[in-house]
């Protein structure tokens, strides 16, 4: 049977901060504080089982994100074309910035597929390119 832990949620909370939202950290700062060790499954049942733990720790996620984003935008500002280009990937796509098509499928007609909007129905597959629609009642 496994040995019943004596943390507070106290010192739980303490043991987030400065965690990055990361449980590990939070396990080495927590088994300092209590001078014993606990594994990362007990670290993790104790945050689920406060919603303040739990807040805790997305908080310092989001704040992290928070990190990354400004180091982003410098990088940006000094003019990283590169970081430029990705973030367009990423964060433009309502300004048509994307590298990647997107399919729609028509649910009115299953074979009329829609790559980056440009329609196309069953007939104009099949006599765009090397391939053969088969089944249905067209032979």
């Amino acid at each position: 049977m496994a040995k019943k832990l004596n943390v507070t949620k106290e010192q739980l909370l303490k043991a987030i901060e400065g965690s990055q939202g990361l449980v590990s950290k939070v396990r080495r700062k927590l088994a300092a504080a209590i001078g014993e060790k606990i594994s990362w499954d007990a670290v993790d049942r104790l945050i689920k089982k406060y919603d303040e733990a739990q807040e805790a720790v997305r908080a310092e996620k989001e704040e992290m994100l928070d990190i990354a984003e400004n180091n982003i935008f410098k990088d940006m500002v000094d003019g990283d074309t590169a970081t430029s280009k990705w973030y367009l990937r990423m964060k433009g796509k309502e300004r048509g910035y994307e590298d990647t098509p997107t399919f729609q499928l028509d649910n009115s007609d299953p074979l009329r597929i829609d790559i980056s909007g440009e329609p196309m129905s069953a007939e104009d597959l099949a006599s765009s390119a090397d391939i053969e629609v088969t089944g249905g009642d067209k032979e």
